[in-house]
């Protein structure tokens, strides 16, 4: 089975559905800033957004399998986490989203076509996805050594996957810093 193959649904493809759900409630965000409501109610409601159909993508691989060619027989794939703008919830419109994926260890053989996939599906649906893929030891050594992703790690939001992964990377974090 393939990247491709694991990005379906029941009722359809989950291509489908990320693309109409984002197309109407990009309307719906449109509508309410015409309508007066505040840049900031929007980025957020933006943010919350794309948290669902992220997890919509997660939840669904999740569920159908394994990542392809992996051995081991873990689920799709680590832990999902916003970061930068969209972690802190002011993802304006035309904002690209960052999104890191946490590995409890290096990358399996298959992760980078996967992650393709799923990004050109999101492209599709006119979302700019930024994947990084990383262990935990990589994250950290990268924000020790790079200002800009060590700022970004600072806005970190949990998304899906383990989230007690996710609350020991950030304990390590705020540690070295």
């Amino acid at each position: 089975m393939n990247g491709i193959d694991l990005l379906r649904i029941e009722d359809g493809s989950l291509q489908r559905y990320c693309q109409r759900m984002h197309r109407l409630e990009m309307r719906r965000l449109r509508s309410r800033h015409l309508n007066g409501e505040g840049g900031f109610s929007i980025a957020t409601s933006r943010s919350i957004l794309l948290d669902q159909l992220l997890q919509s993508v997660y939840h669904t691989l999740s569920r159908k399998s394994s990542l392809p060619g992996s051995s081991s027989g873990l689920p799709f794939p680590g832990v999902w986490i916003a970061i930068g703008e969209y972690g802190c919830l002011e993802l304006s419109p035309r904002s690209s989203v960052d999104l890191l994926i946490l590995l409890k260890s290096n990358p399996q053989s298959g992760l980078d076509e996967a992650v393709e996939d799923i990004r050109l599906m999101l492209q599709s649906s006119g979302i700019r996805l930024q994947v990084t893929v990383a262990s935990s030891k990589e994250c950290l050594h990268r924000a020790l050594n790079s200002t800009s992703f060590g700022v970004k790690l600072l806005l970190a939001r949990y998304i899906a996957g383990d989230a007690s992964q996710f609350k020991d990377l950030m304990q390590r974090f705020r540690a070295n810093i």
